[in-house]
């Protein structure tokens, strides 16, 4: 079939939402068939679909063909979505998957942890067969080792292989909110909405697009009335919702450290240039594991996204405050896309002592290396001059391919160029993190730490700043 399978089968979910005016799903985490009759029964016009796990067919002593048929007859056809979580090879993901999928079961959840592989051969048999494939990228358990690195790895998987949504949970708001941001048009089901603790009004503010509950509905006396409340609750949110203001799509988490470490800080200040400006931005503040991981990732995602990572040796930080950048830059490359690069760093004065290697230039800079810079920000350029010639100076046959910003202010030069196309006329590939234009459109509207994340009149100095300043575009 065509590959927009998962596509058809979201825009299905989504229409059958509407039509049956419910984002409710309804994990039935029961063993007796008796009572998951009788809920489903009384609560069935509050439903969209009935989530059932691999096990419950044989508990209920039917086949699983009969479980979906009964499961079908009582809900007026909702869908069936099997929470068989497959987690093997991709041939024996394969052949269950076009197991359970032939047995009837509408979609199915599956992990992406054993790889892209894995995942695609099951989404390939469900396009085969016109059936959904969720897939797991975090759980509402607690103490889960699903990380925030791990997390964007599986979300990416999701996004290659065109799955029709992910489940994430409804019970840890910000590790929700971050893949929401992430899986853009995926749909998101979320576990643990209930008995786990999960808030409708927290998850769905989140990013959740359709709450399962179990047992908040199978332990309930009414438990159509049960229902009915979270139905309503949950459309009543999400009608409600309000979806970003259009503008530039940022990485959340990393402008609000940059705010919260006052990396980036707004008042009264005079630039190297001379300048005055209504911000700073300063990465010498970011000063726990916490920040630089995120950095880190950042710089690692510049390079992958912009197809970078073949095109150099070593990564380059310059003293001072880019050999952190540059350490955890080519720690994150490595863990999170498996990519292995050296990194080096130079000194502001030369080493008089010891190995003679290491008197300018720490670390193995080797000849024929191409070399990628990274550093934190970038006003004139004039500080980038300076590091490139210092490494012509060592006399190896090294070549600066690029280099990466955490945060262009997008200013011109002294002389009136735009420093970035100077930069680029010279043969560099030059890749900016954070723009401050996006940066300050971003935050315009925003909070960060529970309070609004800059002044309008802050605003309007950084818009004239930009005026008389910044690069044309």
């Amino acid at each position: 079939m065509e590959e927009n399978v998962q596509i058809e089968f979201r825009k299905k979910f989504l229409d059958a939402a509407k039509k049956r005016d419910t984002h409710l799903i309804l994990a039935v985490d029961d063993v007796g068939w008796r009572n998951v009759e009788r809920v489903v029964r009384e609560a069935s016009k509050e439903l969209l679909a009935i989530k059932v796990h691999i096990e419950h067919p044989a508990l209920w002593g039917m086949t699983h063909k009969e479980a979906i048929d009964r499961l079908k007859k009582l809900t007026n056809n909702a869908f069936i979505i099997l929470d068989t979580k497959l987690a093997d090879i991709g041939n024996t993901n394969a052949f269950k998957a076009r197991y359970y999928f032939e047995h009837g079961y509408d979609a199915l959840i599956c992990h992406g942890f054993p790889g892209e592989e894995a995942v695609k051969a099951i989404v390939d048999v469900a396009n085969e067969t016109g059936k959904g494939v969720f897939m797991l990228v975090a759980m509402s358990s607690k103490g889960h080792l699903f990380r925030e690195t791990e997390v964007d790895k599986l979300v990416e998987i999701a996004h290659h292989v065109g799955v029709a949504g992910v489940i994430a949970p409804g019970n840890q708001y910000d590790l929700t909110s971050h893949i929401k941001m992430r899986a853009k048009e995926l749909l998101i089901l979320s576990p643990g909405i209930g008995a786990q603790g999960g808030e409708v009004s927290k998850a769905i503010a989140a990013g959740t697009d359709f709450a399962i509950v179990g047992r908040a509905i199978l332990n309930s006396e009414t438990p159509a009335e049960e229902a009915r409340k979270f139905r309503e609750e949950v459309n009543t949110l999400l009608a409600a919702r309000k979806l970003p203001k259009k503008g530039p799509v940022l990485d959340d988490k990393l402008v609000s450290i940059l705010v919260e470490k006052e990396a980036l800080r707004f008042g009264d200040f005079t630039l190297k240039s001379g300048r005055k400006s209504s911000y700073f931005f300063n990465t010498g503040n970011l000063d726990s594991g916490k920040a630089m991981t995120r950095v880190g990732a950042a710089y690692a995602d510049a390079i992958i996204a912009n197809g970078m990572q073949d095109s150099f040796d070593v990564i380059f930080g310059p003293a001072y405050k880019g050999i952190p950048l540059a350490a955890c830059c080519a720690q994150a490359l490595y863990r999170k896309h498996d990519v292995e690069k050296r990194f080096i760093y130079d000194r502001k004065e030369e080493k008089t002592h010891g190995d003679a290697k290491d008197k300018s230039i720490v670390g193995n800079l080797k000849s024929g290396d191409r070399v990628l810079i990274i550093d934190d920000v970038i006003t004139t350029g004039q500080a980038k001059l300076d590091a490139i010639e210092k490494l012509k100076a060592l006399g190896l046959d090294v070549n600066v391919m690029g280099m990466i910003i955490l945060f262009n202010r997008q200013e011109t030069a002294l002389d009136g160029t735009n420093p970035v196309q100077e930069f680029e006329k010279k043969g560099l590939k030059m890749v900016s993190v954070l723009n401050a234009r996006d940066v300050f459109e971003y935050l315009r509207h925003r909070e960060v730490g529970g309070k609004k994340a800059i002044e309008e009149k802050t605003y309007n100095l950084f818009k004239q700043h930009q005026k008389e300043y910044g690069v044309k575009e």
